[in-house]
C-alpha cells in the first residue's frame, strides 16, 4: 500500500476534520468558548455613553456543525453598532462635514484572539488526543 505524503497545509485541515468528526461536542464547545473570549474583550473596548451599546454584545450564535466545517457568530444587535465600529460621516444641511473614525472594538477583538487561538487550539489538539488514547 503506497504512503501519501501531506503538506503542513493539508495535515494541518486534516486534523481539523478529524477532530470535528470524532469529537465534535469538544470542537463546539472550544469554538464556543473562543467566541465568548471575543465577545468579553469586544465588549471591554465598546466605549460606554448610557451602557446601551455595550450591553448589545450579550447575542452570540452558539458555535454548530455546517457542510464546509464550524460556524459560530457574535453580534450587536443596537442599530448605531456599525457606525461605532467603522466610524461614519456627519453630516449637516444636506453636506459632508467630517467623519468620526470608528473605533473597531470587534475587528480588534479578532485580530488579538486569532493571534493567540494557534497556541490554543494546539493545546486543545494535545489534550485531545492524550485524552483519546
Amino acid at each position: 500500500m503506497p504512503m501519501k505524503v501531506f503538506g503542513v497545509v493539508e495535515l494541518g485541515k486534516r486534523l481539523v476534520d478529524l477532530a470535528i468528526r470524532k469529537y465534535p461536542e469538544k470542537v463546539l464547545d472550544f469554538i464556543d468558548l473562543t467566541t465568548l473570549r471575543i465577545q468579553v474583550r469586544a465588549k471591554a473596548l465598546t466605549p460606554v455613553r448610557t451602557g446601551h451599546l455595550r450591553r448589545g454584545w450579550d447575542n452570540i450564535e452558539k458555535a454548530h456543525l455546517t457542510a464546509t466545517g464550524v460556524k459560530a457568530g457574535i453580534f450587536n444587535i443596537v442599530d448605531y453598532a456599525p457606525s461605532i465600529e467603522y466610524g461614519r460621516r456627519i453630516i449637516r444641511g444636506g453636506k459632508t462635514v467630517g467623519f468620526t473614525q470608528g473605533r473597531f472594538m470587534l475587528s480588534q477583538s479578532l485580530v488579538k484572539e486569532r493571534a493567540e487561538m494557534g497556541r490554543r487550539w494546539k493545546a486543545f489538539l494535545e489534550e485531545l488526543w492524550r485524552t483519546a488514547a
